[in-house]
């Protein structure tokens, strides 16, 4: 389950963790309880952008290639579509 929101008596919310069965956050507003999943899926993104990005820059990649990704492109939307793509990476 991982967290849950839980309306406290006082009209202000807490964060509920399942994971350690305990509060992780109290007295939230709904505004800060947006920031703090934000700030939570902040950090898990930025970390799984640099390890893409290191992979990438190591030469592994799970991921397509410039030309598998125009390939790709070309065979679900149209040789046009590919080559409009093409030219507005590659002439910047």
């Amino acid at each position: 389950m991982g967290r849950q929101i839980i309306k406290q008596p006082d009209g202000k919310f807490c964060i509920f963790s399942s994971i350690i069965d305990n509060v992780t956050d109290y007295d939230l507003t709904e505004d800060e309880i947006i920031e703090v999943y934000v700030d939570d899926f902040r950090e898990s993104i930025t970390e799984e952008v640099k390890r893409t990005v290191k992979r990438l820059n190591n030469g592994e990649s799970r991921n397509f290639t410039f030309d598998e990704m125009l390939n790709e492109i070309k065979e679900i939307h149209s040789e046009k579509e590919m080559l409009e793509i093409k030219n507005i990476i590659e002439n910047k």
